[in-house]
């Protein structure tokens, strides 16, 4: 007995449907293309953060200790 199974005809090799294996590089570029665009048309916007130290000018500590650091600019302290 001759047995046959029926050819599959497939497609060329230019109208596949990609595999898995595309996901991830596809991924990666359009991440690169939304990011690079968004970093390009974003305002940049900086802050800054600085410390003043007061130490009276006549007294000095013994314990060689400074003034401790308070901090300026921006909005005023929330603890009460």
């Amino acid at each position: 007995m001759k047995t046959t199974t029926p050819s599959r005809a497939f497609p060329p090799a230019g109208l596949r449907l990609p595999g898995r294996w595309v996901v991830l590089p596809a991924a990666v570029l359009a991440g690169a293309v939304l990011g690079g665009g968004y970093g390009a048309l974003k305002t940049p916007e900086y802050a800054a953060t600085s410390y003043v130290i007061v130490v009276p000018a006549g007294k000095s500590d013994p314990a060689g200790r400074s003034a401790s650091p308070r901090r300026t600019g921006g909005s005023p302290p929330t603890s009460r």
